[in-house]
């Protein structure tokens, strides 16, 4: 799917057709969306609106998919989910909201709520693949099956979009090539279940009682023959549920049957003839009394329905419409818009909230085209509308026909002049004034005659020579005109026929040069705006005394000059600044709102101002028209896209008090509307979720429920869009995020949000759409989601941390007990050497020394005593350094205890003429031990030396250090006498050394035979 984000501009055509057409709810605007707009391509081959309100255009370029501000593209995609295709030939909507496609290689069903693809490409008859798969038509059952016809075959799907069926051409390969066969023409669904089937062979009927393909002998009488050039399968179409319109060879009427073959009702029908009617039309229902039938060629009718009793009956045909058109389908979507498709014009749009704006062009008599010039005013007496041009003299246009008559002042003295006419007014029921550059006129609407009026008390010669800029009746029956060049204002009394002339800028007369608009108060005063001034004129009735009044001071704003007025009650004015915009005057309170181009309105240059029934305002600017509900403060402008039939109105507003109506006009052309048919209620926006990015991926999109995302998933972009095919650019998107912010925000036209760096937690995004017109919007949609927080901060790391440090603690709290112990242990096995081997030597030591006293007068004793006690001293001296030497922290390798063992070793040894060679592997010195594993190594070394020594008899002996791995091993070896293990078992030394090592867990192994000598390894693995 390819996103394009186009708004949508309307390339704007309007039709001016008589009023009396007109009348008849016929077409008269149309707007164009076309490649320049949007779309992928201008030949249109389908349309269907889904069950969220997108309407999808089907292009051999593509699938669009509009919303009424801006188009979405969908394209073939290899390897991703994609449309089967690009080039799309037809459209069908199916019962479980999937859209089924039908393409140049198969079918795709589409799921617009999760955007998925499934796409469908058959090969039963792999010669005939690249036919079986071109889907030309599709339509649905009664079961809700779908049924796709494709060039040489048709395939049957279940509700569940699974393969049912599949009928085959009787053709092969050769057959389809050579002549061009399309096995099916045309697939009409029964109510019953059975399908009709237009077959290159002629009319079938598939059964869906017994699953089989009838061929019919003898058709129904409805059905057209199939005759060859006749194209029966567009000459029959159905309507509604259970009925056909047929349209007959040879018939010049329009014929409509039930499904049981009766003939209902006709209507004449003069278009059954090339080019009209061929092998292409098309039969379109808008509602259930209209329909729209598209010619071959050009052009289209619409065709009434009435009902009687439940039954549609034919009617009455429109004149061609459009007919230089060439139209594939047509649609009426659920705004009632009708959208058109041509065959390379791109698609057109019929709104009917467009077609408010109703008129014609004003015909000059003599040249048969249009007028050059401006309508400046419009009167409605009677059925008849007076209009008033600049230049073109005054028409006279009958409402019910929209016959035009054009007429022109003559005879004058200067015709030229006189037929620039300004306003009229009705003096009697056949008798007008008009208003002319050059004076007042009368004009008898019984014989057609004009001239100057005569005869009239207080008639000033200023009436004659003047513009009459501005008529004005007011509810006394007043007829109020002001008078150019600076003249000032003229009253006629319509009841006595009496003129009263109050010369301009004058004390006892009119205080500034002349009135250009006029309203009445309901106190019945009246208010005017005057030519080029920023002053109003107050003009009280119970006096009669004109009063300048000059607006409030204000330094926000430069207001003037002045131009149209409207009053509402009796201290309210609604002025036109031609430069600052709207004013509102409070009379009471002396103050002034402004509402300008900030406020919405299109264009300040306001000329007229008007209230209708609902008092509402309407005001003609050199922009457009413009209507401003003071209730809401909110502007509606109106232009030609719009459907205004002139680039904007120059004439000011007539309001039709019977019919609800406005008359105005524009550059040679008049026109009227309903100020309530403007605003028909505008419908609700749908507003959607359409897509989900994070981190700027897709998302599949599951708004049902909540979505979960990691804590790096924190850049969410939420794509939205409301449906709105009347008016949507006129969109604009409010949203808010609960969990981050509270209130609602405006988005503007904008129709994605981003959010970056969300911080973990639920979060609710809510958005909603509403128009410039309504105040309040559509309902919301929303999508919820939660980011889940870092492994870092949730409970279950903070507990996993508790844990760790409890282990922590717990072996800690080991380790140290278990230090605690050892430093016990040496205390222990220091107490115990110094106890039996230090004590014992003290005790010698200490015996010696009092038998030494006993015996001092015998000298060669107490030498032997003496020489004793230096031997158990030695001892004792030896003994605590070898207990300090063990417990040295500094030596903690083995490097550093080898020499003190080997310097043991050797000078045992030598002492015994016992030859010691020893081999230490380098690697050995850098190997660390505990304090106690140091001392016990020494220990069983030590042990080792001296039993070798006491018992051994040996003449040689190997001392080896060496590591297998990080496993210690030192072996000791004599060639002694040996002994025999078992036998010795018992010996304090060899148990002690056994001892030693089974704390550590090593491997002792004393290895001797007697007369073999004796070896013993000890390895620390």
């Amino acid at each position: 799917m390819t996103g394009s984000r186009i708004i949508v501009v309307g390339l704007l055509t309007f039709y001016t057709l008589p009023v009396a057409t007109n009348a008849q709810g016929l077409p008269h605007f149309v707007e164009k969306l076309t490649i320049s707009e949007g779309l992928n391509s201008n030949v249109i081959n389908d349309l269907v609106q889904d069950d969220n309100g997108f309407l999808w255009i089907a292009t051999p370029d593509g699938l669009n998919r509009f919303d009424g501000t801006e188009t979405v593209h969908f394209m073939h995609q290899q390897g991703l989910n994609s449309l089967a295709h690009s080039y799309i030939n037809c459209l069908l909507k199916l019962p479980d909201h999937t859209l089924a496609i039908g393409t140049q290689a198969g079918i795709s069903f589409y799921n617009p709520n999760t955007g998925i693809f499934l796409n469908f490409y058959s090969h039963h008859q792999p010669s005939l693949d690249l036919y079986n798969n071109m889907i030309g038509e599709l339509t649905i059952d009664a079961f809700g099956n779908c049924w796709a016809a494709s060039r040489s075959c048709i395939y049957i799907f279940d509700r569940q979009h699974q393969l049912k069926k599949i009928i085959p051409a009787p053709f092969d390969e050769s057959v389809a090539a050579k002549e061009r066969l399309s096995f099916v023409e045309k697939m009409v669904p029964l109510s019953n279940g059975d399908v009709l089937l237009c077959l290159y062979t002629g009319w079938s009927l598939f059964s869906a009682a017994t699953d089989t393909l009838i061929q019919y002998e003898r058709p129904p009488p409805f059905l057209p023959p199939a005759n060859p050039g006749s194209f029966p399968a567009a000459r029959i179409f159905k309507l509604f549920s259970d009925h056909f319109l047929s349209i007959p060879p040879g018939s010049d009427s329009l014929y409509l049957f039930d499904e049981q073959a009766g003939k209902k009702s006709s209507c004449y029908f003069p278009y059954n003839k090339y080019p009209f009617i061929s092998w292409s039309q098309q039969l379109v229902t808008i509602d259930s009394n209209r329909l729209l039938l598209l010619l071959h060629n050009y052009g289209l009718l619409m065709i009434s329905l009435t009902w009687r009793s439940g039954i549609p009956r034919l009617s009455s045909l429109s004149p061609l419409l459009f007919d230089e058109n060439e139209y594939k389908t047509a649609l009426c979507d659920r705004q009632g818009n009708w959208w058109l498709a041509t065959t390379k014009e791109g698609l057109q749009k019929i709104s009917p909230t467009r077609q408010s704006f109703i008129g014609a062009p004003l015909i000059d008599r003599q040249t048969k085209r249009p007028i050059r010039y401006e309508v400046l005013s419009c009167n409605r007496l009677g059925s008849t509308l007076w209009v008033c041009t600049y230049g073109e003299g005054f028409f006279e246009i009958d409402l019910s026909t929209g016959r035009q008559i054009q007429h022109r002042l003559t005879g004058t003295g200067g015709d030229t002049w006189a037929n620039f006419v300004w306003n009229t007014s009705r003096q009697n029921k056949d008798t007008l004034f008009l208003g002319t550059q050059v004076g007042l006129y009368g004009y008898s609407t019984r014989t057609g005659k004009s001239g100057r009026l005569s005869g009239y008390p207080g008639k000033p010669p200023v009436l004659d020579s003047v513009a009459i800029t501005t008529q004005f009746v007011d509810s006394h029956g007043l007829l109020w005109m002001g008078l150019g060049k600076g003249r000032g204002l003229c009253i006629y009394d319509q009841s006595s026929h009496r003129f009263s002339w109050y010369p301009g800028n004058t004390a006892s007369g009119y205080p500034l040069r002349y009135p250009t608009d006029i309203t009445e108060d309901s106190k019945k005063d009246l208010w005017f705006t005057n030519d080029g001034s920023n002053l109003l004129v107050h003009w009280d009735r119970r006096t009669g005394i004109f009063t300048p009044v000059a607006l409030p001071a204000t330094i926000q704003k430069q207001v003037g000059p002045l131009r149209g007025i409207c009053s509402q009650g009796d201290s309210l004015l609604w002025i036109g600044d031609i430069t600052g915009g709207l004013i509102k005057y409070h009379l009471r309170h002396q103050t002034l709102d402004f509402y300008g181009r900030e406020h919405g309105l299109s264009n300040c240059h306001i000329s007229d101002i008007h209230e209708d029934h609902r008092k509402r305002l309407w005001l003609v600017t050199e922009g457009g028209l413009v209507c401003f509900d003071p209730q809401t403060g909110i502007f509606a402008n109106f232009t030609t896209k719009d459907g205004l039939p002139v680039s904007y109105p120059t004439s000011n507003l007539f309001y039709d008090d019977r019919a609800k109506r406005f008359y105005t006009g524009g550059h040679g052309a008049w026109f009227y509307f309903d100020p309530d048919g403007i605003f028909p209620g505008r419908s609700v926006k749908n507003t959607l979720i359409t897509a989900l990015l994070v981190n700027g991926a897709p998302w599949p999109l599951n708004t049902g429920a909540s979505t979960v995302f990691h804590s790096q998933q924190n850049d969410i972009t939420i794509q939205y869009a409301a449906v709105d095919l009347v008016d949507g650019p006129s969109t604009r998107y409010f949203y808010r995020l609960l969990g981050a912010d509270t209130g609602w925000m405006s988005a503007g036209k904008q129709r994605q949000i981003n959010f970056s760096h969300l911080q973990p937690g639920h979060y609710t995004f809510q958005v909603r759409a509403a128009n410039l017109i309504d105040a309040v919007g559509s309902p919301t949609a929303g999508f919820s989601f939660r980011i889940n927080p870092p492994f870092t901060q949730t409970a279950f790391f903070y507990a996993l941390i508790g844990l760790i440090l409890a282990i922590g603690l717990f072996i800690l709290y080991r380790y140290r007990r278990k230090q605690s112990n050892q430093t016990m242990q040496v205390r222990r096995e220091i107490s115990r050497n110094l106890h039996d081997e230090v004590g014992a030597n003290l005790t010698n030591i200490s015996l010696s020394s009092l038998l030494a006293q006993r015996q001092l007068q015998n000298d060669g004793v107490v030498g032997k005593i003496l020489e004793r006690i230096y031997q158990d001293s030695q001892l004792v001296s030896e003994s605590m350094r070898e207990i300090v030497w063990s417990i040295n922290p500094r030596i903690d390798t083995l490097g550093e205890a080898l020499p003190r063992m080997l310097h043991y070793a050797s000078n045992l040894l030598e002492a015994n003429n016992i030859e010691l060679q020893a081999e230490i592997s380098p690697d050995v010195e850098r190997l660390r031990l505990t304090m106690k594993q140091r001392r016990d190594v020494y220990l069983i070394f030590k042990e080792a030396i001296n039993n070798m020594v006491r018992h051994s008899n040996a003449t040689r002996a190997l001392v080896q250090f060496y590591l297998s791995g990080k496993t210690l091993t030192m072996k000791i070896a004599d060639n002694g006498t040996g002994f025999d293990p078992i036998r010795t078992s018992e010996n304090n030394g060899l148990k002690n050394m056994q001892e030693r090592a089974r704390q550590h867990r090593w491997k002792l192994k004393i290895l001797s035979h007697p007369q073999e000598g004796t070896t013993i390894t000890l390895d620390t693995s």
